[in-house]
């Protein structure tokens, strides 16, 4: 076996723990990091403007949190496409350009908290510009970065749906991983539709609770078993 094979070999026989581990990576930054959609805009409604210094650190530290998580899809994407691309099926391409699609408006939505930390920094324009006037484009490019999110929810329960069924289907794990990650699809899916469609109540909070949670278990399961097992070869 000469050198080139041998490397081929060594990553696909690895791939699947490289997988899961970035699965779980990207969990373990969204525990670590706060967002800066939550982090810029609660701070702008109490503080004074211009922001301190330890106050932009702490929305920097956000914005590092979210460009970790845009750059980790883009790599997951890959991977999950290298991993099923043997399956004779247009699933691979569907699961990882959906999670580029999301990965990009992630990437955009970005800008939107650097233009915020922009405005709540720049001592001129905020006495050019006044606080009230300062403060009414915060909510908006606050309300702006939400929906950017709820977007890039779509995409990623779009990628989690058609894994589902390529998992379901084509018989490299057991179809268990398959129905979970149709849950965590649908913990996306509904999470973004209340929202958009302002579907406030106590039986869809508890809905929506109840789904969100089976989403992180559905993916954390997935991971664990991409780490442990990998995925069997047809």
């Amino acid at each position: 076996m000469n050198l080139e094979m041998l490397v081929k070999t060594n990553v696909f026989s690895n791939l699947p723990k490289i997988t899961g581990i970035l699965f779980l990576v990207l969990i373990v930054i969204l525990l670590v990091f706060s967002t800066p959609g939550s982090t810029i805009f609660e701070m702008a409604k109490t503080q004074t403007l211009p922001t301190t210094k330890g106050m932009a650190f702490g929305i920097r530290y956000g914005i590092l949190g979210d460009s970790f998580i845009f750059l980790t899809e883009i790599v997951v994407a890959a991977c999950l496409f290298q991993l099923f691309r043997h399956i004779p099926s247009p699933l691979p391409a569907i699961v990882s350009f959906s999670r580029l699609g999301m990965a990009t408006i992630q990437g955009v939505n970005l800008f939107l908290p650097l233009i915020s930390l922009h405005l709540m920094t720049n001592a001129p324009l905020i006495e050019k510009l006044g606080d009230d006037r300062i403060r009414d484009w915060l909510e908006m490019l606050k309300q702006a970065h939400v929906y950017g999110v709820y977007l890039s929810q779509l995409f990623l329960g779009v990628s989690l749906l058609a894994l589902g069924y390529l998992v379901t289907v084509s018989g490299v794990m057991p179809s268990l991983f398959g129905y979970l990650l149709y849950l965590a699809s649908a913990g996306y899916f509904f999470e973004t539709y209340s929202k958009i469609f302002v579907l406030d109540n106590k039986i869809i909070s508890v809905i929506r609770v109840v789904l969100l949670i089976g989403s992180a278990i559905g993916e954390i399961a997935f991971a664990v078993r991409l780490i442990i097992s990998g995925i069997e070869q047809i």
